[in-house]
Order: C-alpha cells, then structure tokens, then sequence
C-alpha cells in the first residue's frame, strides 16, 4: 500500500494553492499526470484536490472521467473507504454510458482485491458481469471470482463460478488465459487433481494458444508437487515435441529447467538446458539455459563440466545483449561457493570487456565484497575509488557503494560475536567512511538518507554519540520524507541520552 500522507503545514498549504492555480491553465493532461505522481508518492491530499478540480472544470469529458475514476482509487489507498464509495457512486452515476466504464469498474475491483477488500471486488466484478456480459472485463471480473474462492477453499462456489466461467466465454479470445489463470489458483492452493483437469482443457481446447504452451509446462510443476515424476516426464516430452513450433517454446523449457533444478533434480534440468541451446541457439533464454547449465553442473560438483559449459557460454554467446550480466551472474555462483579465483576471473573479464556496463559495475562490486571477506581492505578502498571515478554517472552506483557497506556492517557484527572488537571497530569505520561518501558525493540519490542513518548507527556503536547525533539531525533535515525518519528520531533521543550520562558521569 501507498504511504500515508501527513496533513499541510500553513506555509506548504499555499504554494500548493499556487500551484494549483498554476496547474489549472495547464490543461488536464498537465493536472492529470501531476496528480498521478502526488498519488504515487503518497500525497494524497494534493492528489485529491487536483482530481475534484479537473471534474469540477471538465465536466463529461474523458478528463473527468479519468479523474473520478482515479479519485476512487486514491480514497482506496488512503483507506478512505466511504469516500471512495461515493466516488465510485458518482462515477457510475456521471459515466455509466462512457465506453471504458466496463474497465474502470473491473479496475476498481482489482484496487480492492489489492487492499484485500476482496468480498468489494467480488461485489464489483459481478456487476461488471450482469451489466456487461459481453465485455473482456466480464471475463476478467469472472476469473477473478474464481480464484478468489479458490483462494478461500470455498469449493461449491469456486466450481460454480469456474463453471460459468466456461460456459459463458467458451467462445472468448481471453477463455485460455482466464482458465489457465483459475488452474494456476488451483496449484499454488495445492489442488493438484483439479489443476490438472484445467490445464489439460486449455491444451486440448485451445492448443495453438499462447497458454496452451503455459498450461503444458505448468502441468509438468503440478506433477511433480505431487511427487508424479513419470506423468512430469511424459507431460514434459509432449512440451517438446507438441509445441515445437511455438514462438515462446525456448522460454518454456528453460523455465521447466529452472523448476527441475529448484527441486534439486539436475540431470533432467540440464537435459532441458542443453534442448534450448541445441535448438534455438539464437533465442535469448538459450542464454540463460547455458548459464543455468553451469549452475547445474557446480550443484552436482562437477567442475569440469561447469567450465566447459562457461567456455561455451563465452565463445558462443557473445553476439547477445545479455551477456555481459550472463557472466557475472555466473561468476556471483562461483563465488558463493567460495570459488573467488574463478569468480574474480569472470568478473574480470567483464570488467576488461564491457568497461562502461552496469554489469561491470556489479563486477567491481562483488570483487571488493571478496576483499572485505578476505579482510584485504587495501584491495577494497581501491576498488571502490574506481567504482566511483568510472561509473560516476550510473544512476545504481550509490546503491552498489551501499551494498559494500552492509558487508563491512555485516563483518563488523560477525567480529563482535566473535570477541573481535577491535576488528568489529575498524569494519564500522570503513562502512561510516563509505556512508559519508554517499552522504556527501551523492545527496540527490535515494541510498542517501539510509546511508547516513547507517553513518549514524555506526558512530552509536563506536560509542560516538556526538557524531551520531549529527547524522542523525543531517538525515532528518534533508530527508523528512524518508521512510524511517521516526527510527532515525529515536535513534537521535536515545543517543543524545547517552551524551547526557557521558557528562554527568566524566571518567
């Protein structure tokens, strides 16, 4: 859910007055898309005035129209139920003949169902199907009534309602997605048998559809939670050879591989892998399929095979744009299961080949992970100084500096639990030097007020409450907006507690 908004102090209340002003010679395109971001940012006051001056100013139009329905959903994020009642009201009451209204209506009852009102989508979605029967969005209302009570184990009525759904659209564009959609409900609650049935309708019924092939492979999943191996098999060779020609066949498989090697079963995993790559060399996810294949092979201990396959991946790959991140997530394997050598390896090759690539940034970024863990700091601080010099202007690169923090914060309280306290002290240090930098070199970016939270939780734990205390004011100066600024204030209190006891109590 969408943050709560806090009320205007007297001073904000006026220049958003102004704005508004501003804002009404703007058209309703310009107000529209303005309030979409105070929605989105949780401003919801702004929001809502801007939304009632557009109906107020464009009365019948699409504008308006727009605007009560986006009223309906703000008053939902703001948990302003009656409110949003009397907009969804009035919207029926203004628009019931506007050619979207089917939509609105069915979106309405998903902003619900998000909000877990799912009984008000219900409601909703209903009346979408009695007054809009032949309407995509009387199908969708109706699948989405399905799976609710499949959701709630109601039986009867998720049977009823799955019924209607094929009688009534039996002939629809959207049937065998809306019906796959239902099965997939009936899975994920572990009702394999009827699951099952449905994805096998959809096969049958409609199998050149898109969602015939989804229905195929999620067949092969619900057999094998049922521990079925022999019908996940045989429902796996009619994936292979029934939709052969599918456009979206390569993604299937390599997405059957991937279930395969979650529940640990490699060898049926890599045959699948090894399928797309012989196959569709050229497809983006035989890319994944051989580097999955290596993960695979590390799994099952198997080394040799593991760097044959990224020799593979290496030499037959290079055309595609995904590359780059195929091999670095792969040297990420590597290293966590403790392989540095080759994990520095391939990150360097990405490094030395795609300099300028954000997946060269993450390369770096992992390799100085590696020497905080092998507590070669000197490595470390030199790696980070390239970060910085070369991807200064890469929006991630804060984030990817943060994320070299919390390995420091993470060693320095594995150093505390061991006893170590001046190896815990010389790892907060260098995560407060880093959080500094972000705090300084980068204040427009979003990692910046966490940084200097942790800047601030590190001088606490250092013992330096007069520096924590500044941090901490920095933080809630700047960023009064930041999610955690209340912690940050008790943070502040509790530090500025312990500089009172220092006083009070000189050693």
């Amino acid at each position: 859910m969408l943050a709560k908004s806090t009320r205007f102090a007297p001073g904000v209340c006026a220049v958003f007055i102004l704005q508004l002003a501003c804002l009404s010679f703007a058209g309703a395109a310009a107000q529209l898309e303005q309030a979409e971001n105070l929605l989105e940012k949780g401003q919801y006051e702004q929001a809502e005035a801007i939304y009632q001056q557009i109906v107020s100013q464009y009365p019948g139009t699409d504008d308006a129209f727009a605007a009560q329905k986006q009223l309906t959903f703000l008053y939902i994020a703001w948990d302003r139920y009656p409110q949003a009642e009397a907009a969804y009201n009035q919207l029926l009451a203004s628009f019931l003949g506007h050619k979207d209204i089917a939509q609105a209506v069915h979106d309405i009852a998903y902003r619900y169902r998000s909000v877990n009102k799912h009984e008000k989508g219900n409601e909703l979605d209903q009346y979408v199907v009695a007054t809009w029967p032949d309407s995509d969005y009387a199908l969708l209302g109706q699948m989405d009534i399905a799976k609710y009570y499949v959701d709630q184990g109601d039986e009867t009525n998720a049977e009823d309602a799955c019924a209607k759904l094929l009688t009534n659209y039996s002939g629809h564009a959207l049937t065998a997605r809306a019906i796959h959609d239902v099965a997939q409900h009936y899975r994920y609650t572990k009702k394999y048998e009827k699951a099952n049935e449905l994805y096998q309708f959809v096969v049958k019924t409609w199998p050149k559809a898109e969602h015939a092939l989804w229905a195929q492979a999620d067949l092969i999943k619900s057999y094998l939670a049922q521990g079925d191996d022999t019908a996940a098999e045989a429902a796996a060779e009619t994936l292979l050879t029934k939709f052969n020609d599918n456009p979206l066949i390569a993604r299937a498989i390599w997405d059957t591989g991937q279930h395969y090697r979650d529940l640990k079963k490699y060898e049926k995993a890599n045959q699948l892998y090894k399928h797309v790559v012989e196959n569709w060399p050229k497809a983006e996810h035989a890319v994944w399929a051989q580097a999955d294949l290596i993960k695979s092979y590390l799994a099952l201990g198997d080394d040799s095979s593991a760097e044959a396959a990224v020799k593979k991946l290496i030499a037959d790959f290079s055309w595609s744009e995904h590359i780059a991140r195929a091999i670095h997530d792969t040297a990420w394997e590597y290293r966590r299961l403790g392989n540095y050598d080759k994990a520095n390896e391939l990150d360097q090759y990405v490094i030395d080949r795609w300099p300028k690539d954000v997946q060269a940034m993450w390369a770096k970024m992992d390799m100085a992970k590696t020497d905080i863990a092998l507590g070669n700091y000197a490595a470390a601080d030199k790696t980070v100084d390239i970060l910085i010099a070369d991807f200064r202007d890469q929006p991630e690169l804060p984030e990817t500096i943060f994320l070299i923090v919390e390995q420091y914060y993470t060693r320095a309280f594995r150093n505390q639990n061991e006893g170590l306290d001046i190896d815990a002290k010389v790892n907060l240090r260098k995560a407060l030097s880093l959080c500094d930098r972000i705090v300084t070199q980068f204040p427009q970016s979003l990692t910046a007020p966490r940084a200097c939270r942790f800047a601030a939780d590190s001088c606490r734990r250092l013992g330096e409450y007069d520096k924590a205390v500044e941090y901490c004011r920095t933080a809630i100066d700047r960023w009064p907006d930041y999610k955690y600024a209340d912690r940050t204030k008790v943070m502040m209190d509790r530090c500025l507690e312990e500089l009172q006891k220092q006083r009070s109590n000189p050693k």
